[in-house]
């Protein structure tokens, strides 16, 4: 790997749609820096209600060509 690559952990905020074997995925194109940021929006997605499920799952991405909240 080249050293001069900076590499950056990140949470992705995973979205689904419906439930069961109907469950789709809608996004997971949200990068965030801080883990709190993510789970607040996942947890204001959530309580939309209806069929909304999402996660916040860390990823190690290149820094600066990554769009990061």
């Amino acid at each position: 790997m080249d050293t001069a690559t900076e590499l950056q952990h990140v949470f992705v905020l995973f979205v689904y749609l419906g439930m069961g074997a109907d469950r789709k995925l809608a996004s997971k194109d949200m990068m965030f820096a801080d883990l709190n940021d993510c789970l607040w929006y996942s947890q204001k997605l959530h309580a939309q209600g209806g069929n909304v499920t999402s996660y916040c799952l860390p990823k190690l991405v290149t820094k600066g060509l990554t769009k990061v909240y």
